[in-house]
């Protein structure tokens, strides 16, 4: 099941966030007179669900080019949400508050290195054992690609984060 989770995280990374926060943001948006923008819209968590559906019922969870179906929905709709947000996102990396992201993007991803990083033979293949494809297996498993997956992950969700709490600190308190 570890290996699996690893195995969604590495297709879209931190789009998968993204692309769901992007289709609530073009959700509450005014409907433009686009048949492919609408039958996206009104597509996305019905094929969403029948590909995961499919994906966990049916298919081996490690074959990702499955998940590759859904490019169309998560891409573009992490672009627009990144690009709606994008001003917040700069006044963040302006700030002090940069810092923080990166000291806890830092920590986290340091702490995945050090627990990927055998330290003899045994650990070696104790880690062999419990991550399986992801440590090792034919081409030395996809570990040292993951570790930069992480990074820009955590880094985007900080911003994420950060960004909300700013917004909400910015919108003015209507006292009628």
């Amino acid at each position: 099941p570890f290996e699996s989770m690893l195995f969604i995280f590495m297709v879209f990374s931190i789009f998968w966030v993204l692309g769901v926060l992007g289709y609530n943001y073009v959700r509450q948006r005014p409907a433009p007179h686009n048949s492919l923008v609408e039958s996206i819209n009104k597509t996305f968590v019905g094929v969403t669900t029948l590909v995961f559906l499919i994906f966990f019922g049916l298919a081996r969870v490690r074959e990702i080019r499955l998940e590759f179906i859904l490019f169309f929905y998560f891409i573009p709709y992490g672009l627009v949400y990144s690009i709606h947000q994008w001003k917040s996102w700069m006044t963040i990396v302006k700030s002090y508050k940069i810092i923080l992201v990166f000291i806890i993007t830092a920590i986290f991803t340091f702490k995945a290195s050090v627990e990927l990083m055998p330290a003899d033979i045994d650990t070696s293949h104790q880690l062999l054992y419990r991550y399986g494809n992801f440590y090792g297996g034919q081409g030395e498993g996809w570990r040292l690609e993951f570790l930069p997956y992480l990074a820009i992950t955590l880094v985007v969700i900080c911003l994420i984060t950060l960004s909300t709490i700013v917004t909400k600190k910015e919108i003015p308190i209507d006292c009628k």
